[in-house]
């Protein structure tokens, strides 16, 4: 699977979504800018610890969250 490069990332949306009735929760988040193959990471969970997983994901990659222009939930 090739390395994703995440540096010119400017807008992501994300979604919690319960996977089945149980309440196990998915967090989705995507590239409001991109058309084809917008999702960028998912990770089961909701929350601040969702929230510091896909942090970590996108700094690993090149990115930053202080240069993200749109966050959308």
């Amino acid at each position: 699977m090739a390395q994703i490069f995440l540096k010119y990332v400017k807008a992501i949306g994300l979604d919690e979504t319960a996977s089945k009735r149980c309440h196990n929760y998915v967090t989705v988040f995507i590239d409001l800018d991109r058309d084809k193959d917008p999702v960028l990471f998912a990770t089961p969970g909701q929350g601040k610890q969702a929230l510091q997983e896909f942090r970590q994901f996108l700094e690993d990659r090149g990115g930053k969250v202080d240069k993200l222009d749109t966050f959308m939930s």
